[in-house]
């Protein structure tokens, strides 16, 4: 399979479904707000059974929690939707609750994944994807500056 990398929404649910998961075919329901927390930076969060929310006491933390919650899913279902579109998740949705999904990894999710769990390997792949356009940058401006010394010494010749 080509590498390649996903934007960040995709990247972080693909790596968290790799620690969560640990093996290729492993299915577990989640909670799509639940889900949201991998966006926000959480390494993994509880599955559809472990899940236990508390509702929010304050009128003003939840309404701010309901608006996370509700753009959370939104983000979570997209992202979804396209890592199921590439071939790297397989997705389906609760029987009977309608904001749980089912999710397992292929197993090009799985390897992408576990190349997306670190630092390290994810900064590589973020390479050998833009290498060319880095590349390029990178003569760009040695020849800008090689031109600007060129153009200075003429300058300099020229007056003498």
């Amino acid at each position: 399979m080509d590498t390649f990398y996903l934007p960040k929404e995709e990247r972080r649910l693909l790596a968290g479904y790799f620690r969560m998961f640990g093996d290729v075919g492993n299915e577990e329901a989640y909670r799509e707000g639940t889900l949201a927390r991998l966006l926000r930076g959480a390494k993994t969060v509880p599955s559809y059974e472990d899940d236990s929310e508390t509702p929010e006491p304050d009128m003003e933390k939840l309404k701010a929690a309901i608006k996370r919650l509700i753009t959370g899913r939104r983000q979570v279902e997209a992202a979804n939707r396209r890592l199921l579109a590439r071939g790297l998740i397989r997705l389906s949705r609760h029987e009977s609750v309608a904001d749980v999904v089912v999710v397992s990894l292929t197993l090009e999710g799985f390897d992408l994944g576990r190349r997306y769990a670190t630092w390290f390997t994810s900064t590589q792949l973020l390479f050998r994807e833009y290498k060319d356009h880095w590349l390029w940058l990178l003569l760009g401006v040695i020849g800008g500056m090689l031109g600007t010394l060129i153009l200075d010494s003429l300058r300099h010749l020229l007056r003498i």
